[in-house]
């Protein structure tokens, strides 16, 4: 068990788990579309989840690529250390409440998630809804550790609903993270599920 005093905890009103979206494969093969707002054009992806589709812009200049498990995105500079993924999991458990054995779970959960590389990985934060992602709660978990031998900071993003959960997942060297982490956090705002047409 982690000592509760490990944790930096953002304590607010409760966590509304779950939603109304019903739990579908996902296949995170980038779809292009573009979205215009604001008098501008906005390069995005869908991706297929059951009839609907998950609408995504990511950070300017990032490049997608992706598969039937997993959406995978890097930013524009070459030589960057940042990766990010966004994953898809059915069937996961929801939180029941916020305390040391939710936690605990969640921490699990999110840890399945890093790269399976990473070492020396440490929980470094937890907070309960940083952002919401389409109207619905999240929790963003923050860890550190090593990855090819550089200081690296993870972070977790995870979107439970009724019988499936997401993540949003990042890592980067320490010197290259706060950037790249607010880059990616920020495009999460555009994350939308689209009806199938009548």
């Amino acid at each position: 068990m982690i000592p509760m005093h490990r944790f930096l905890l953002f304590v607010g009103a409760g966590l509304a788990w779950g939603g109304s979206l019903q739990a579908s494969t996902v296949d995170f093969t980038p779809r292009p579309y573009d979205y215009l707002a604001d008098g501008g054009v906005f390069h995005g992806f869908k991706f297929v989840h059951g009839k609907e589709r998950i609408l995504y812009i990511p950070p300017p200049g990032w490049t997608c690529s992706g598969n039937a498990s997993t959406a995978s995105l890097r930013p524009p500079e070459g030589a960057s250390s940042a990766r990010a993924e966004i994953t898809h999991t059915e069937g996961t458990p929801l939180l029941p409440s916020w305390d040391q054995d939710g936690i605990n779970a969640l921490i699990q959960h999110a840890q399945a998630l890093l790269p399976p590389l990473a070492q020396e990985v440490q929980i470094a934060d937890v907070r309960k809804n940083p952002l919401q992602v389409d109207g619905h709660e999240t929790v963003l978990l923050v860890f550190t550790g090593r990855l090819f031998a550089q200081n690296y900071k993870f972070f977790v993003m995870l979107l439970p609903l009724a019988e499936e959960q997401f993540g949003f997942v990042l890592y980067a060297e320490k010197k290259e993270y706060e950037a790249a982490a607010t880059a990616f956090m920020g495009s999460l705002y555009s994350v939308r599920w689209e009806k199938p047409s009548p």
